[in-house]
This record gives C-alpha cells, structure tokens and sequence, in this order.
C-alpha cells in the first residue's frame, strides 16, 4: 500500500504536480541544466582508468540529456534502456547515439536489440531519470516501475538520480517496492561524495 507524503499527498497527486511545473520550463533551460552537470559526470567516468559500463537514457522533452558523453568518452560502453517481452527494463549497448537508437513503441528512443544486452549485475554506473527526487535518493518515476525493478539487479553500481531544481522536493510518497538512489545531482548544488 502506498504511504502518502503528509505534505504532497499520494504518487498520483504528486505526479500531477511535477508534470505541471516541467511543462512550464523552456526547452533551452533544461539544456541549460543538462550542460551544467554534464562536466561532473564527465570528471567522474574521466577518473576511472578501467572501461566502465555506464548505463544511461534517451531523454523525453522534459529530462535531462546525457547523450554527448558516449561521443566526449567513448572509451566506455553505455548502455541505453527498452522494455523486453515481460515488460522488464533492460540496456543494450549504444555506440552512435544517432544509428543505434530508433523509435520504440512507448514514443520515446531506445536501442536497436539484437545488440550487446547488459548484464545488470555489470554496470558501473546507472544515471537514473525520475519525475521528482529527494535529496535523500527517494525517487518518483512516471509510474510503471521498471527502474525499481532493474535497480534491485545492480548492487554493485553507483546510481546517481539526475533532476533539475522543479524535481526536487523535501519528501516524496514512497512504497516498499522503491529504490532508493546513492546520490542525486542537481544544477547548481554541489555534491559531496568520492567514487
């Protein structure tokens, strides 16, 4: 049963929300966002000598945008999300943001399969997209819970929870089923953790 954030109400309620306040942000301020934070995932994957399995997403029109780092570090393998016959997430490897990646059937890019499918149990690093977060790593998605069941895969990997300032709120409603991101990165705050 869902527990209910005493100051936002239920997911449903929530959701409405945060989808609200996204539809009022420019185009260009949420890549002003993106190209704030993308150097600070950049300096991270830089630091690692060892080839790391980074999983990341194709964005919608109101999510951050990640993309440049397969062509700014392409001596790592990135994977990129699609949903598999039983609905679960999975991540198959991108090497051409522009060639391995096609519309899908939930309207938004995902990865040609037939391609290196991730192991979960091998990834890195998993930069997690959400509707709104806490800066404590509570996170709200949009409702199908496919990164709450992948996330339980990867236990070794760093999972960093990627908002813009309009995400973030003080509590969010969250079910036993939720997982919970180490660390969330937002524009403008500075980030306290080593890797």
């Amino acid at each position: 049963m869902e527990k209910e954030s005493a100051e936002f109400g239920s997911k449903k309620e929530v959701r409405a929300r945060v989808r609200a306040r996204l539809r009022q942000l420019s185009s260009a301020y949420i890549r002003e966002c993106s190209e704030n934070l993308l150097p600070l995932v950049g300096r991270m994957i830089q630091s690692k000598e060892e080839t790391l399995n980074v999983c990341l997403y194709a964005p919608m029109r109101d999510e951050l945008d990640f993309m440049p780092l397969v062509r700014s570090f392409p001596q790592h393998c990135y994977y990129f999300p699609c949903t598999d016959e039983g609905q679960q997430l999975v991540f198959y490897r991108v090497k051409d943001t522009v060639e391995d990646l096609c519309l899908g059937h939930h309207k938004f890019r995902e990865p040609r399969k037939g391609v290196h499918r991730l192991d979960p149990s091998e990834a890195h690093l998993i930069l997690v997209p959400g509707l709104a977060f806490t800066m404590a790593g509570d996170r709200l998605g949009r409702g199908g819970g496919y990164y709450d069941r992948f996330l339980k895969l990867c236990p070794g990997a760093l999972t960093l929870g990627v908002a813009m300032q309009e995400q973030i709120l003080p509590s969010l409603p969250v079910e036993k089923h939720d997982q919970r991101v180490q660390h969330v990165l937002v524009p403008g705050r500075e980030t306290g953790f080593d890797w």
